[in-house]
């Protein structure tokens, strides 16, 4: 670790070895010499008892020598050979023993000093002196000679001399090893003492770092820096960190001063937007705080744009956006203009961007609402849909941008009576489908085509389907398309809301439609009751007379002017029942004239009869008639009013054929589920209003009552059937007579 530049004394200090400037490792070298020391009393000890043993064992071998002189002179005299013999070989192994030492009795190697050298001079002269002499006295079996008991003396006083000098050896080494012994425990001593003052001192500078750091006090934290142990470094990064909490506490101080301006910068942007929810106020204020809050130069926003690219943050760029989303559904986008923002700063434009697009849904929320009740304020202004100008495109289109929309009305049966394109400006009369396929809730469908649209053949729009019911009632259809966009979830919703009120205004016109019908026949059969009142006595008279009249005429004598007289009474007559039979007619639609006769009826018949009756009117208008009839078309009925009926739906279509080129009129008659169904279908100018035209009165014919068709439904309705027309596509006009099958009215009479 080298010296930090911050302090300059630290690198005028003695240099010292790099692993000694930590102060871990000079506690570590201390530990490490502590237990050296530790070790030393019982390497002292050791080294003691085994010096001491093995000295005692030369001490002892020593004192052998000279007792073993003796036996060997004790052995001469006493001739014993063996002895002698064995006690010189001890002698030699004794020397060479304390010359070269013998480490398994303990006895260490003699000191290269005068005690080894007088002990290899006794080895010496034993070999080369006293063991001849002895040889040979033993040989020559005689006593000890005067000359070897003076060499056995002799050496014995040598060996005298060199015991005493063997224990002035001991004597040394004890001395020594007692040496050894203090010194290691003076060295303990000084190494406790060294180790207790550097304790001492480091608790000293941790107890100045614990005060400094209480106070706060930087200058005594670096007054403690100095150095490059682990304390200096503790101190001067104690240091370090005070300096940065202080400069953070500073600029903690100045953020909280900028968070109080941008929370008063939200707080404002807030009331900006509750103004801007309730159309009362412009988003520039708050737009231009937020700003100045986020050190931007400006920030705008587009309602509803969207952004293909989209870069949610603000680094890196002088100019980005951030878009406004719920469930994936785009509300419009925030950009703007400036240096790379903050964290905090960016907070600020995030939070304030969750304000705009909760505001952005309130305000669509109001929007929506404020648009429904123009839908309904303007539907409630209108009794039916008629084509021409009207204002349902223009507000259907404030709510949910579109394409193209259609609206089907529909009778209580389900099946279509009208049809509308709704633009912009208008209302549209289009052909009306034989069917409609109408989803139980609202859907969307791949494509935004619809029947005859702007659309024509786009594959990437999408078209939504709306049933408009009231109380499980179907009383129409609502389409929408898009050329090549698609229905957001909100839109989705927001359309689903509003299919209530197109639902209610539909069957508010229809009872409007059916009260007025109402109306109009409750007049008829008063009319009718004060008609028939007023002529039935006058008919009964001309009746009569004209019967009186012929039956003269009669006997008077045959002639051709008498027979083309009578003719013409007879058709007087039958134009008087047939008055006469109309009255009947106008009084059996009042309730109070009581229920009419109705008993099996062969449809069939009755529809083959009327066009029998039709063809020499068709044959005179040119008009090809194509029939195909079922057989057996059962159904319970008065045979003479379906007659009428279906006579006066064939009759209506040549006459609309008459001068038309090609003139075609088809007939069919089919099973249709459990009802019989007429179809009737010419290539004509078409029907202009197809639900107006069943009401009493309404004609399009300079000479027309508008009572045909009237009665016609009234017929269909007493029978439990259902009558309708429409436009169909190709042109001309086309009604649906359908009546239930006998076999199902049986079935519903018995269930009953």
């Amino acid at each position: 670790m080298t010296d930090s530049p911050q302090h300059p004394d630290a690198s005028a200090a003695p240099a010292r070895p790099s692993w000694l400037r930590s102060l871990q490792a000079r506690f570590a070298v201390l530990l490490v010499l502590l237990a050296a020391l530790a070790v030393t009393p019982w390497l002292v000890s050791s080294l003691a008892r085994q010096s001491v043993d093995g000295l005692a064992r030369t001490f002892d071998r020593a004192g052998s020598l000279r007792y073993r002189m003796r036996d060997i002179r004790r052995e001469l005299n006493a001739d014993n050979a063996a002895r002698a013999r064995a006690l010189v070989r001890e002698q030699r192994a004794t020397l060479t023993a304390l010359i070269e030492g013998e480490p398994t009795q303990g006895i260490p190697r003699c000191p290269a000093h005068e005690l080894c050298e007088r002990l290899v001079a006794h080895l010496g002269y034993l070999v080369n002196t006293l063991e001849p002499m002895t040889e040979r006295a033993l040989e020559d079996h005689s006593r000890v000679t005067p000359a070897l008991e003076s060499a056995i003396a002799s050496q014995i006083k040598e060996i005298d001399r060199t015991v005493a000098l063997t224990a002035e050896h001991m004597q040394a080494r004890a001395t020594a090893i007692g040496g050894i012994g203090t010194a290691a425990g003076s060295g303990a001593l000084v190494l406790v003492l060294l180790v207790g003052l550097g304790v001492w001192n480091v608790f000293g500078r941790v107890r100045r770092l614990r005060t400094a750091i209480v106070a706060e006090s930087e200058p005594a934290l670096r007054a403690e820096a100095k150095g490059s142990h682990e304390l200096a470094v503790l101190a001067q990064s104690l240091a370090d960190g005070l300096r940065e909490m202080n400069a953070r506490r500073e600029a903690d101080q100045r953020r909280l001063v900028e968070l109080g301006d941008e929370q008063r910068a939200l707080h404002a942007a807030a009331e900006t937007l509750s103004a801007w929810i309730a159309g009362a106020g412009s988003l520039e204020p708050a737009l231009a705080g937020v700003a100045q809050a986020a050190g931007l130069e400006w920030l705008s926003f587009d309602e509803g744009s969207n952004s293909a690219t989209v870069d949610a943050d603000f680094l890196g760029e002088r100019e980005s956006i951030i878009p406004l989303t719920w469930h994936e559904e785009h509300l419009g986008v925030l950009r703007g203009k400036g240096d790379a923002l903050t964290p905090e700063q960016r907070a600020v434009v995030d939070t304030f961007a969750q304000f705009l697009a909760l505001a952005c849904l309130s305000r669509r929320v109001l929007v929506e609402r404020e648009h429904r009740g123009e839908v309904a304020s303007d539907l409630a202004a209108i009794s039916a849909f008629q084509p021409g100008p009207s204002r349902l495109g223009a507000l259907i289109g404030k709510l949910v941008l579109h394409d193209d929309a259609l609206l089907d009305v529909l009778d209580d049966a389900g099946r279509p009576v009208d049809r509308f394109r709704i633009t912009a400006d208008a209302l549209e009369r289009v052909a009306t489908p034989a069917a409609v396929e109408v989803p139980e809730s609202p859907a969307l469908t791949s494509g935004g085509v619809l029947a005859g649209g702007v659309c024509a053949s786009s594959l990437e729009g999408q078209v939504v389907r709306l049933p408009l019911r009231v109380g499980g009632r179907l009383v129409g259809m609502l389409s929408l398309a898009r050329c090549r966009e698609l229905f957001s979830p909100h839109e989705y919703d927001a359309l689903a809301a509003l299919t209530p009120v197109l639902a209610s205004a539909l069957l508010r016109m229809h009872m409007a439609e059916r009260l007025r019908i109402s109306e109009q026949w409750t007049t008829i059969g008063a009319f009718g009751r004060l008609l028939a009142d007023q002529l039935r006595n006058p008919l009964n008279s001309m009746k009569l007379t004209l019967q009186v009249a012929h039956r003269r005429l009669r006997k008077l004598p045959q002639s051709s002017e008498l027979d083309g007289l009578v003719e013409r009474m007879s058709a007087l007559t039958d134009e008087v029942e047939r008055i006469d039979s109309r009255l009947t007619e106008y009084l059996a639609i009042h309730p109070a004239s009581g229920a009419e006769n109705h008993v099996v009826v062969d449809f069939t018949a009755v529809v083959a009869r009327a066009l029998a009756e039709l063809r020499e009117l068709a044959s005179s208008a040119s008009v090809e008639v194509v029939e195909a009839l079922a057989s057996d078309a059962l159904v319970i009925g008065n045979e003479a009013r379906l007659r009428q009926t279906v006579g006066q739906l064939l009759e209506n279509a040549v006459e609309a054929l008459r001068g038309r080129p090609d003139p075609r009129l088809s007939v069919s008659l089919a099973p249709q589920g459990s009802s019989w169904e007429l179809v009737i279908r010419d290539n004509g100018p078409g029907i202009v209003d197809p639900v107006a035209i069943f009401a009493p009165g309404y004609t399009t014919k300079p000479s027309g009552t508008g009572m045909g068709l009237a009665l016609g439904l009234h017929t269909v309705l007493q029978h439990h059937g259902h009558l309708s027309g429409r436009v169909p596509e190709g042109g001309g006009s086309e009604f649906t007579l359908s009546l239930p099958r006998h076999a199902a009215v049986e079935g519903t009479s018995a269930a009953e």
